[in-house]
């Protein structure tokens, strides 16, 4: 795929779906990226042979200096993804756990930003992020902000459970479990 096409991720990643069409079950494409994952090694064999094949019918090549096959936990997207379980990324954490305490709105906006990414694993997440928000509120988009003690509290919540390591595992269908979503 040639460079600076405007529209050359789309693309590739239309072209990879398609390819990949029929292996979604066990098989997730990210532009140049796929990750596979299966519940025994037996079953793995025959998902990154169903794989491969059709990467060769499309007439596409990989590199194998450029592939990790076999593995039982991966770093994807900011996660380390494995063994029905998913955690998040230590870098990314500590950059979480190493950003100063935010002085203006744009800070803030970051801060929200790069902490938002990992919201699922907090519990009550946008409740703690209540007083937070309330700092961006006002005309002024840029500028300083009105830091109080409920946002130093905020600040330091977000910091400490996302230092604790949290852990979301697959859902066992065996058994019963709840599920909560947000409107």
């Amino acid at each position: 795929m040639p460079f600076c096409l405007k529209n050359a991720p789309f693309t590739f990643s239309k072209m990879m779906a398609d390819i990949l069409h029929g292996c979604d079950h066990f098989a997730v494409p990210d532009l140049d990226d796929v990750a596979i994952y299966s519940n025994s090694w037996e079953e793995h064999l025959n998902h990154l042979n169903d794989i491969l094949t059709k990467i060769k019918d499309a007439g596409l090549t990989i590199r194998p200096i450029k592939c990790k096959f076999a593995q039982d936990r991966v770093k994807y997207l900011g996660h380390i993804v494995g063994h029905g379980i998913r955690t998040p990324n230590e870098v990314k954490v500590k950059a979480v756990l190493g950003f100063p305490v935010p002085t203006t709105k744009s800070q803030v906006r970051l801060y929200l930003g790069l902490a938002g990414y990992y919201n699922h694993y907090i519990l009550m997440f946008s409740s703690i992020i209540t007083p937070l928000i309330e700092t961006l509120k006002g005309k002024l988009r840029q500028g300083k902000i009105n830091w109080t003690e409920e946002c130093t509290r905020a600040f330091k919540e977000l910091k400490d459970k996302l230092s604790q390591q949290p852990i979301l595992y697959a859902p066992d269908f065996n058994k019963e479990f709840l599920l909560q979503t947000d409107a």
